[in-house]
């Protein structure tokens, strides 16, 4: 199966990498993502904020499992619950970009505008710029392909006085279970969204 092979060669040569919100994601190429969700899911920031958006759109496929996709309406006020940070790139380590955490001078609130679920086999699709979180109800692993990307930065909203922080409480190897489970769960795993070109 492609996809599989894809996952383990990706794996050999670039590893993966647990994102601040608890997730794992293995980058197959430009466009094309494959993430999995442990369950239950544990923030790895030193603040938990699920909630963002993202400078491109998407279309994603759940491969197994299912999980909850929460949209939000998100207006700027100087009395917001939140303050919005944006990602760039890392001083430290010029090949982590986009896991550095940044603090705008903008506040907001965030509304819920929808809750959508998505079993195994369905997929759903985002633009860009469109605030959401992704809540796993059981181990999970996604597929998602990128499309139309903009030459902005993401945004991610943080709660009003916390700090996102940019220091990642993990130890990685501790999600190579969750990897090496997601490897044997693919096996079975039919894709219809493998390539949007």
């Amino acid at each position: 199966m492609q996809l599989l092979d894809d996952v383990q060669n990706a794996l050999i040569k670039d590893g993966f990498r647990v994102h601040g919100n608890g997730f794992i994601q293995i980058r197959l190429d430009r466009d094309r993502r494959l993430h999995i969700w442990p369950y239950p899911l544990v923030p790895c920031q030193e603040t938990p904020s699920p909630i963002h958006d993202h400078r491109f759109g998407f279309t994603s496929q759940v491969l197994v499992g299912s999980l909850l996709d929460k949209r939000y309406t998100v207006a700027s006020d100087k009395l917001g619950e939140y303050q919005v940070w944006t990602v760039g790139s890392r001083p430290d380590d010029p090949a982590r970009a986009g896991e550095q955490l940044i603090p705008t001078s903008v506040y907001a609130f965030a509304t819920p505008l929808s809750t959508s679920r998505y079993y195994r086999g369905t997929t759903y699709t985002m633009l860009p710029f469109i605030y959401h979180e992704t809540v796993p109800l059981r181990f999970t692993i996604t597929l998602m392909v990128k499309t139309l990307i903009t030459p902005t930065e993401p945004r991610v909203l943080v709660p009003r006085g916390k700090s996102a922080g940019n220091a990642f409480s993990f130890d990685p190897a501790s999600f190579r279970v969750w990897v090496d489970r997601a490897l044997v769960e693919l096996k079975d795993v039919r894709v219809s969204i493998y390539s949007l070109d």
